[in-house]
C-alpha cells in the first residue's frame, strides 16, 4: 500500500508511529498524520500550508493540545504498543516500512484511502503529503479537519494552493 507513497510522505508516516507511540497506547488517528506531516517539514503538504498562511509552530501546537485532551499526548499514559490486526493491509504496510506495530483507527486509514483516491483523481502515480493534507481536510469531523478548519483552511483552497505549487515546479522543470 505504501509502495505509491514518496519519500517525504513515507518518513512522515514514520514520524506518524513515533508521535503515536510517545502518548497513551490509543490507535494512529488523522491528528497524528498532520503531526508527521509537519514534523517532516519539507513537502508540498507543508510548503502549500505556509503558502497558505498558517502558523505551523501553533497549528503543531493546536494539535498537541488536542491529543492531550484525547489523554494521546506525551505522558498522557503508558507506552504499551496496541496490536495491528492481522487483516488489516494497512497496519501490515506500516509494520513493513516503520518497524512499529500500531493499530489505526478507521478515521486514519480513512485519510489514507482518500489520499490515494485524490492522487488518482488528480493523475498522480504517487502519493505526496499534499494528498495527505488534503485528505485530512476531506476528513469531515476529525479533530485534525476542524483544525485546519478553524485557521481558515478548506478543502478546497488547499487543493487550489497544492495545484499551483505543483504547476509551477513543473513549468520550472520543462523550462530547463
Amino acid at each position: 500500500m505504501f509502495y505509491r507513497f514518496t519519500d517525504r510522505s513515507r518518513k512522515g508516516m514514520s514520524f506518524v508511529n513515533k508521535e503515536a507511540a510517545k502518548g497513551k497506547a490509543g490507535p494512529v488517528n488523522a491528528e497524528h498524520i498532520l503531526l508527521g506531516l509537519l514534523k517532516e517539514g519539507t513537502g508540498v503538504g507543508v510548503y502549500a500550508l505556509r503558502k497558505l498562511g498558517v502558523d505551523l509552530k501553533r497549528l503543531e501546537k493546536l494539535v498537541r493540545d488536542e491529543l492531550k485532551a484525547k489523554g494521546q499526548a506525551e505522558g498522557g499514559g503508558d507506552n504499551t504498543k496496541a496490536k495491528a490486526s492481522k487483516k488489516s493491509r494497512l497496519d501490515r504496510a506500516v509494520r513493513f516500512f516503520t518497524g512499529i506495530v500500531r493499530a489505526w483507527n478507521c478515521e486514519a486509514k480513512e485519510v489514507i484511502d482518500e489520499a490515494i483516491m485524490i492522487s488518482k483523481g488528480l493523475g498522480d502515480n504517487y502519493v505526496g503529503t499534499e494528498h495527505l493534507l488534503v485528505a485530512i481536510l476531506k476528513a469531515d469531523g476529525s479533530a485534525a479537519c476542524i483544525i485546519l478548519l478553524k485557521m481558515g483552511l478548506t478543502a478546497g483552497k488547499t487543493e487550489e494552493a497544492v495545484l499551483k505549487i505543483l504547476a509551477g515546479r513543473y513549468n520550472k522543470r520543462s523550462s530547463k
